[in-house]
């Protein structure tokens, strides 16, 4: 070995081959700067594998201050191969790189922390996504394109649920959207009859409103914007029926009816010989609601050209007229 003091320090050449530059046996602590190969911030430093090491559990804290490698091989690491880069100052870090046990396959990363304190415990390892270890949907939290989600919950418990059977009515269905007050549509493009920002159909979950700014098509009739509800009034445009209240047919074929002397909802009728309370043979039967006491009145059109009206009013029927 070659031993040379110079006016600015010690240099050592361990080797005539000048394979390595300095051998330390033990410990070597330098209060100063390190320069490897003539630089100061060398491009690369040796960090020798300290073996292999089991895991800490608990609060157990790692030995050795400062960075340090070990191996991982079946030592309680999340993987069961790999290498561990772990780091002790006033908290602890440990940094798990697995690797595969096939040619050319990729293994994941794991990460893990302690705080500082003697009592805390370490965190559970969370595994760092790659291009080859993507998230699965409901590790994010969100929609699978299979559809093979059980909820995808948006906020304060609204969003779109699995169903509870298959059924459509007020207590089954095999979807469920929740909200904590109102549903709305918006468009997604502006320039529209509806803006950008409002609501084309807006749901009221709470009372089962629904409301919409064009038509309602409803069995392939368009209601119009006549179409409302208040109470037990119902009005409608060119509709089918409402909650089993008719009003305005457009059915070619009025429905026939066997009974006149019932209580009926507002709309178009057609009676044919023998029917209870007709005042003629044949005819078309127009019914109308008076007011919310259920008092109508019976507008009847015979095939004779003829025409009658008669009231229902206070739970009695008046008269035939013919006019």
């Amino acid at each position: 070995p070659i031993v040379s003091v110079r006016d600015k320090g010690l240099g050592i050449n361990a080797f005539a081959d000048d394979t390595y530059k300095v051998v330390v046996g033990g410990n070597a602590k330098i209060t100063g700067q390190l320069i490897v190969d003539g630089q100061l911030n060398p491009s690369s430093i040796m960090i020798p594998t300290q073996g292999n090491i089991a895991a800490e559990t608990g609060i157990t804290r790692p030995l050795q201050t400062g960075l340090s490698l070990r191996q991982v091989y079946n030592n309680g690491y999340p993987t069961n191969y790999g290498n561990a880069i772990t780091i002790k100052g006033q908290g602890d870090s440990q940094l798990v790189m697995g690797w595969s046990g096939t040619s050319g396959g990729n293994a994941n990363l794991y990460y893990r922390n302690k705080r500082d304190a003697s009592e805390s415990n370490w965190s559970d390892w969370a595994t760092i996504y790659t291009t080859s270890n993507k998230p699965s949907p409901s590790d994010i939290g969100a929609a699978s394109t299979s559809h093979d989600h059980a909820k995808i919950v948006v906020t304060n418990g609204g969003g779109v649920y699995e169903g509870n059977g298959d059924a459509a009515n007020s207590t089954i269905a095999n979807l469920q959207v929740k909200s904590w007050y109102g549903i709305g549509f918006a468009p997604s493009i502006s320039g529209q009859s509806v803006p950008q920002n409002e609501n084309a159909v807006w749901i009221n979950v709470r009372n089962g409103g629904i409301g919409c700014r064009g038509d309602l098509n409803a069995g392939g009739q368009i209601t119009g914007n006549s179409l409302k509800i208040s109470g037990s009034a119902y009005v409608q445009g060119t509709g089918y029926v409402l909650n089993s209240k008719e009003s305005g047919r457009t059915d070619l074929v009025a429905p026939r009816i066997s009974n006149l002397n019932t209580r009926m909802n507002s709309g178009w009728y057609g009676w044919s010989l023998g029917s209870a309370g007709a005042p003629t043979d044949y005819g078309i039967l127009l019914v109308i609601q008076w007011n919310e006491n259920a008092d109508f009145v019976q507008i009847a059109f015979g095939t004779n050209n003829a025409m009658w009206t008669r009231w229902y009013v206070n739970g009695s029927w008046q008269s035939w007229s013919l006019k």
